[in-house]
């Protein structure tokens, strides 16, 4: 039950510092630690210098550009689901974005994006506006979770 996984956790942090010097963090303080924050915030400036362009994308290239854009003007849920898709964790790190570093690359094969989880890469067709990017994307964040979305395979 929970009571053995408390245990368990308990233990585990033990091995690696006394539990007692968690005392002075709050529950939030904790939670932030070990999970990462909850409110996603990032600038354009941010977003530029931790989501790379690569494959064939540069920072001028347009489809890159609408994603920074879209990326701004999500709410903090579709934030979470970015995230997500792409690290495989709906939160920021406690340091923030810079611990992510995101490649975009271009996604040849058909018109919603795919991510690779453990590289923290976005493949991204090529959508022609901002609408087919938010559909895209909209599409890829609904059907993530039942499988082959996120990892591509061959790679």
């Amino acid at each position: 039950g929970v009571a053995a996984q408390a245990a368990a956790f308990r233990r585990g942090v033990e091995d690696v510092f006394a539990v007692g010097t968690l005392e002075p963090f709050t529950t939030l303080e904790l939670q932030t630690l070990l999970c990462g924050t909850m409110s996603i915030e990032w600038s354009e400036a941010e977003l530029q210098r931790h989501l790379h362009p690569s494959g064939g994308y540069t920072k001028h290239s347009k489809v890159y550009q609408l994603l920074i854009d879209e990326l701004q003007r999500m709410a903090n849920a579709d934030r979470a689901k970015f995230l997500n898709f792409v690290t495989a964790c709906p939160h920021l790190p406690p340091v923030g974005l810079s611990m992510l570093e995101i490649e975009v690359l271009p996604q040849h094969n058909g018109h919603v994006p795919t991510a690779q989880t453990c590289g923290n890469k976005l493949y991204l067709p090529e959508y022609d506006d901002a609408e087919g990017l938010c559909d895209g994307l909209a599409e890829a964040f609904a059907n993530a979770d039942y499988g082959g979305l996120h990892e591509r395979a061959g790679l």
